[in-house]
């Protein structure tokens, strides 16, 4: 079922969320997730049927209404933040920020998709995490630094092709280079320094919320949080590995740019002479 989800959510943002100019065009399927009753006109579009069957099947194997509709309103939430942050991409032709770069990676946050994708890994893990979880500031906060951590990673990787595509306003790292008037390398290097730091924020979060979990359900909420973890670490990999993002290199002046993932700060960033590349 996750895979199902993951694929389709993938070809429905291609076909539809990345053209839509308002949230109203992408509604019904996330209706259809959530179990509600959709316009009569929509009934057999393709992503409506896919998503009420991923709806129904989760139902089917034993996940609850309030999970199913939870896992619909982050959807929806997705899904507005998506089709605002394209609107953004469209706009920034001019090289004149249009918001505070604070802003831009809050939306970002939202638009690399964690959040979402939290709801069926609770699933995966076999538990569902208790409404009072799911509404604590600290747990909500967890989750976006687990979000952060993706994002950038994934900024990191598309510089190249977001310069080739002149998509500067939703690339963190060419945003922050556009507002802050420094170098590319000043901004990569900004950029991981709020990665690491939603890397320890995370740790330090996951054991402040398992303090105040009931004894008996800390054991999973544990495995749960291990898990997302892992799954963050694993989108990294697939992000530094995917072929995609290797066939173009950043340069400035005299310098190219490769992201590879290590144990130490200072490997993180390895700029060379671009006549090595």
């Amino acid at each position: 079922m996750y895979c199902k989800y993951i694929t389709m959510w993938l070809l429905w943002d291609d076909e539809c969320v990345e053209v839509a100019t308002d949230h109203s065009e992408i509604a019904a399927p996330l209706m259809a997730l959530a179990g509600e009753n959709v316009p009569l006109a929509k009934e057999n579009d393709p992503y409506v049927r896919a998503f009420m069957h991923i709806g129904d099947e989760y139902e089917r194997l034993g996940a609850s209404r309030d999970w199913r509709i939870r896992f619909a309103a982050n959807m929806s939430e997705w899904a507005k933040c998506a089709v605002e942050e394209e609107m953004v991409r469209r706009a920034g032709r001019d090289g004149s920020p249009r918001r505070d770069f604070s802003d831009a990676v809050k939306l970002r946050a939202v638009t690399v998709g964690i959040r979402p994708n939290s709801l069926p890994l609770e699933r995966a893990v076999g538990i569902e995490v208790p409404q009072e979880i799911h509404t604590d500031p600290d747990y909500k906060a967890l989750v976006d630094q687990a979000a952060r951590v993706c994002c950038i990673v994934n900024d990191l990787v598309g510089v190249p092709k977001d310069i080739r595509n002149n998509q500067i306003e939703s690339n963190l790292i060419l945003f922050h280079r556009m507002c802050s008037g420094g170098s590319l390398h000043d901004s990569y290097a900004a950029l991981l320094e709020i990665h690491d730091k939603a890397v320890k924020t995370y740790d330090e979060l996951a054991a402040k919320v398992l303090a105040k979990t009931p004894c008996a359900f800390r054991e999973r909420m544990a495995a749960f949080f291990d898990h997302l973890r892992y799954m963050d670490s694993g989108f990294g990999f697939w992000h530094r590995d995917c072929i995609r993002y290797q066939s173009l290199v950043a340069t400035e002046e005299n310098r190219a740019f490769r992201i590879q993932i290590a144990e130490r700060r200072s490997e993180s960033v390895n700029a060379s002479p671009a006549r090595h590349h």
